[in-house]
């Protein structure tokens, strides 16, 4: 599953690459002039050799697009930027399925948790609760209809009074695409490209909602404050007593008496 989603990274890197102007070829260069060796970066002609580059340095990756996000933003070309969000949603999705049949996908990027986020949130409450959603998902994907026009229909059955705009409400509509996406490939004997081109057709449902949560990297902040605000322990507060609120106020009184006395 995974090498299907890594190619399709690849197809979508070749279409930015393709849609970036020479202008925006030398901007790219420049701001990635950290990364690439001085004197190399003549040899790049296209967009692709760059990010080829970028990947060797470890700046990009299909699970890290952060810089190449950062990037096309700040060129204002916006709609390059949709193609990476609704990749990262598709790349979530189906880390989703893997996760909730027990695979534990190898992720680094501290964005790309969103997937993982959920399918935990969901094996948690699933044993105690029936999902009678599940089979009017898949009435409806025997019906031929489109996997966009199923998560339609069950958001209009499980969320009726949802505001469009909260992000609790997006959350639980990306929830619901991956276990669209999990049945699909469950009721397929598992082919992967079938549900890979399933979440594609989701993720690129989903992207134009994403503006409504502000960006895909705030989202992405949001599930995981939900998610470790209940799985993850309370940091415990120190002991009053305890030696480094000591030094503490003792450095705080020296820099107080040296260089902020009243």
């Amino acid at each position: 599953m995974l090498e299907e989603l890594k190619r399709w990274y690849r197809i979508v890197l070749v279409k930015i690459s393709q849609d970036l102007t020479e202008e925006e070829r030398e901007e790219l260069l420049f701001y990635c002039k950290d990364h690439i060796q001085k004197g190399l970066s003549s040899n790049f002609s296209v967009g692709v050799q760059i990010f080829d580059r970028l990947e060797k340095a470890n700046v990009i990756s299909w699970e890290k697009l952060d810089f190449l996000t950062e990037f096309l933003g700040a060129i204002k070309r916006q709609n390059l930027v949709t193609m990476l969000t609704a990749f990262e949603l598709t790349r979530e999705l189906m880390i989703y399925v893997l996760k909730r049949q027990d695979s534990q996908p190898p992720m680094t990027s501290s964005t790309a948790s969103v997937g993982l986020h959920l399918a935990e949130m969901v094996n948690h409450v699933q044993d105690g609760v029936y999902l009678p959603a599940q089979g009017v998902i898949k009435a409806i994907l025997k019906s031929q209809q489109r996997a966009s026009n199923v998560l339609d229909v069950i958001r209009r059955k499980a969320l009726p009074k949802a505001k469009e705009t909260e992000p609790n409400t997006f959350a639980l509509l990306v929830a619901i695409a991956a276990e669209i996406v999990l049945l699909v490939f469950d009721e397929n004997q598992k082919q992967e490209k079938y549900a890979l081109d399933v979440a594609i057709e989701l993720a690129d449902h989903l992207e134009k909602k994403v503006a409504n949560y502000g960006s895909w990297k705030e989202f992405c902040r949001f599930v995981g404050e939900r998610h470790n605000g209940y799985f993850c322990e309370p940091v415990a507060e120190p002991a009053p007593d305890s030696s480094w609120q000591s030094v503490l106020t003792d450095l705080v009184g020296k820099m107080k008496e040296v260089f902020f006395s009243y």
